[in-house]
């Protein structure tokens, strides 16, 4: 509504400017043309040139036409019962429209929102800075004063929260080289540092599959090579992930299938048991011990000789 409004002042001024600039035209055309002799009559000509031109700039707005009203609803109410000081005094009315419309969160509530604020998965450096320039920008209205330093707070907090460790590690050491860099410094540096990258080797593999999956043994047939499941060099994060799943799920496959035989050949090792149950009990077929409600029926010692029990002399 405002910007409207601005730019309808801006093209009355504008019409106003040029209305004024045709009529000292016309009249210094009129001064002219009389001090000019009658006879030579192309002067007049040449010099209202420039006027005919300047009418074809005016804009001509039909009658039917209405204008769109803009200052309606709750804040026109509001400001039509104040007083006529304060309706007259654009700096009020501002006071009085932010007082209404403004945060209503205290300075307290704003900070604990500004330091809480963390890079979000999926969330581009971008968008982080613009999230925490936003709360800062609340802060900001809120303080009390302006005795703290709201620029290295808000650079410090944009180098603590974000995501990548390595990276965080990184703007710590430039943030040490350069202590009066700004957050449009930081930024600009995390930035770079994410599309270039560190050398070959020396960066971590962020947001990836852990490395112990990196290398595997197939179960079955004996030791062989290990298997690689790096992807090219030029290949994407998420499509070496999907070339890990898929190998794993292999691997899953191969063991699942290794124990399933293993499950069935000791089954089929196992020799049926001869004869019937016999209860270690009463000493009946049929059932076991655990289920027996006879009397137990002591077990028939062997006789053992000693040895020094004498031999018994044979009868023959």
């Amino acid at each position: 509504m405002e910007d409207q409004l601005r730019a309808l002042q801006e093209l009355v001024a504008e019409l106003k400017a040029d209305n004024e600039r045709l009529r000292q035209e016309q009249s210094q055309s009129v001064s002219d043309a009389s001090a000019v002799p009658s006879a030579s009559s192309a002067e007049p000509t040449v010099t209202s040139a420039p006027s005919n031109q300047s009418i074809d700039r005016l804009v001509f707005v039909p009658r039917d036409r209405k204008c769109p009203m803009f200052r309606e609803g709750e804040a026109r109410d509001e400001i039509k019962y104040r007083s006529a000081a304060e309706r007259t005094n654009p700096t009020k009315i501002t006071a009085i429209l932010q007082d209404l419309y403004g945060c209503s969160e205290s300075y307290v509530a704003l900070q604990e929102a500004f330091f809480c604020r963390r890079q979000q998965e999926g969330e581009t450096l971008l968008e982080y800075s613009l999230a925490l320039m936003s709360l800062m920008d609340k802060v900001k209205q809120r303080a009390p004063n302006n005795t703290v330093n709201f620029e290295i707070l808000l650079r410090d907090q944009f180098v603590e929260q974000v995501l990548d460790g390595a990276l965080r590690r990184e703007l710590k050491q430039y943030v040490r080289n350069s202590p009066n860099a700004t957050l449009l410094d930081v930024r600009g540096e995390a930035i770079r540092w994410e599309r270039e990258g560190l050398p070959a080797g020396a960066r971590g593999r962020s947001n990836s599959v852990p490395s112990a999956f990196g290398m595997q043994y197939v179960v079955q047939g004996g030791y062989q090579r290990p298997v690689n499941n790096l992807p090219p060099t030029g290949a994407g994060e998420m499509s070496e992930m999907k070339e890990l799943l898929r190998r794993q799920q292999e691997q899953l496959d191969k063991l699942t299938q290794s124990v399933a035989r293993l499950h069935t050949s000791h089954q089929r090792g196992r020799s049926p048991r001869p004869g019937p149950i016999i209860c270690n009990r009463c000493h009946q077929p049929g059932h076991i011990a655990r289920d027996c409600d006879g009397t137990r029926v002591p077990r028939q010692q062997p006789a053992v000789r000693g040895p020094f029990q004498p031999r018994q002399p044979s009868e023959n």
